[in-house]
């Protein structure tokens, strides 16, 4: 996502995201990667 999509960022973060990567896109424009793993996730919900 476009690293200026504050909105987007905040839902990522706040389903446990993490930023991962930051990087120059094909539009010269920085833009970034959340992610969060499965386990992640899994412990974050109390499933494990």
């Amino acid at each position: 996502m476009k690293a200026d999509n504050a909105p987007s960022i905040g839902v990522a973060r706040a389903n446990g995201m993490q930023l991962v990567e930051e990087y120059t896109d094909d539009e010269n424009e920085r833009s970034v990667v959340y992610a969060v793993t499965r386990s992640e996730w899994a412990a974050e919900k109390g499933l494990y």
